[in-house]
C-alpha cells in the first residue's frame, strides 16, 4: 500500500515538472506566433491549436488545480490571457467566438495579481487601453454617445472588476478609476495610455508577456537538467532526480 501511496506521488510530481514545461514550451510558440502576426507574416495556425489542446486535456485529466504552485499558475493564467487576447485581435483564428473586452480586462488583471513583474509603466498603459475598449462596449449597448454616459460605463466597468478582484487586486487597480480634481475618467485614462499608441497595443502585450515570462522561474525541468532547482540545494536538486527517475 505505501509503495502504492509513494508510486502516485511521484507520478502527480511527474506530471506537474510535464505541465510546467508544455506551458512554457506553448507560451513561447504563441508569442512568436502572435509577434509574427504583428509583423505582417502568416504563420500556420495548426501547431498552436495542437500544443493548446494537449495543454488542456493535461490541465483537465492529469493535475489537481490546488496541487499547482504559484508560479506554474501565474504562468497558466499567462497563456490563457494570451490566447483570448490573440483571438480577440487576429493574432490567432480558429472559429472561436471572440471574448468581450471586459472578459479580457478580467483576465489581464488576474495575471497582474499573481507573482512576477514586468514593465510597470506598460502595464499601466495596457490596462487603461483594456479598461476604455471595455467602457466603449458597454456604451455601444446602452446607445447614449456622450462624454458623461462614458465615465458611467467606466464607472460600471470598475464595479464589475471589483467584485472579481481580491482585495490586492482592488487596491492595485484603484487608481485608474480615481482622476485628479476636474479630469473626468475618459481623460485620465487617456493620459495614463499616452504612451502606448492604440496601434501599437497588440505588440505592446506581446512584449510585456515575454518580459514577464523572463521574471518567472524556468521550466522545473531544465532546472533539474542544470542540476539546480530554485529553493533547493544541488545535493537534495540531485535527490530529486533520482526519486523522480531523471
Amino acid at each position: 500500500m505505501e509503495s502504492e501511496e509513494a508510486d502516485s506521488t511521484i507520478q502527480a510530481e511527474v506530471d506537474v515538472l510535464m505541465f510546467d514545461y508544455l506551458l512554457c514550451t506553448t507560451i513561447d510558440q504563441l508569442l512568436c506566433h502572435g509577434r509574427a502576426r504583428v509583423e505582417g507574416q502568416k504563420p500556420e495556425d495548426h501547431n498552436i491549436e495542437w500544443y493548446l489542446r494537449t495543454i488542456q486535456t493535461t490541465r483537465a485529466v492529469l493535475l489537481d488545480p490546488n496541487s499547482l504552485p504559484d508560479d506554474i499558475c501565474t504562468k497558466d493564467r499567462l497563456l490563457n490571457f494570451a490566447v483570448i487576447f490573440c483571438r480577440r485581435y487576429a493574432l490567432l483564428q480558429n472559429g472561436a467566438a471572440e471574448a468581450t473586452a471586459l472578459f479580457l480586462l478580467a483576465n489581464f488583471l488576474a495575471l497582474c495579481e499573481g507573482p512576477g513583474e514586468s514593465w510597470p509603466e506598460l502595464k499601466d498603459a495596457i490596462l487603461a487601453h483594456l479598461i476604455m475598449a471595455a467602457a466603449k462596449e458597454e456604451l455601444a449597448a446602452t446607445g447614449i454617445p456622450s462624454t458623461p454616459g462614458y465615465d458611467e460605463c467606466i464607472n460600471r466597468v470598475h464595479e464589475v472588476i471589483e467584485e472579481k478582484s481580491t482585495a490586492k487586486g482592488r487596491q492595485g487597480h484603484l487608481k485608474y478609476f480615481q482622476p485628479p480634481r476636474g479630469l473626468s475618467l475618459e481623460v485620465h485614462l487617456r493620459n495614463i495610455s499616452n504612451g502606448l499608441p492604440a496601434a501599437q497595443l497588440a505588440r505592446a502585450v506581446i512584449d510585456y508577456l515575454a518580459n514577464l515570462m523572463q521574471s518567472l522561474d524556468p521550466p522545473i525541468l531544465l532546472q533539474l537538467e542544470r542540476g539546480k532547482l530554485g529553493g533547493l540545494t544541488r545535493e537534495e536538486t540531485r535527490q530529486l532526480k533520482e526519486r523522480i527517475g531523471l
